[in-house]
């Protein structure tokens, strides 16, 4: 899409930060169970959202949930 899409990439992903940030200081995680999923759900939604993802990065949230 371009600079525009490119863009849009960039600020949708800086806002998922911003939500995973407020996610943690708003409701931290109680145990390491719950912090393993919400770092892999974090992950995963900002791989997705990466201007030049590939599919191999999403090996890293699955390494984490295993």
């Amino acid at each position: 899409m371009g600079t525009l899409g490119h863009l849009a990439a960039i600020v949708l992903l800086g806002l998922a930060a911003l939500a995973m940030g407020a996610s943690l200081g708003l409701r931290p995680p109680n145990g390491v169970r719950q912090a393993t999923v919400r770092l892999a759900v974090g992950l995963t939604v900002m791989f997705l959202l990466a201007p030049g993802a590939r599919f191999g990065y999403f090996a890293c949230p699955l390494g984490i949930l295993a």
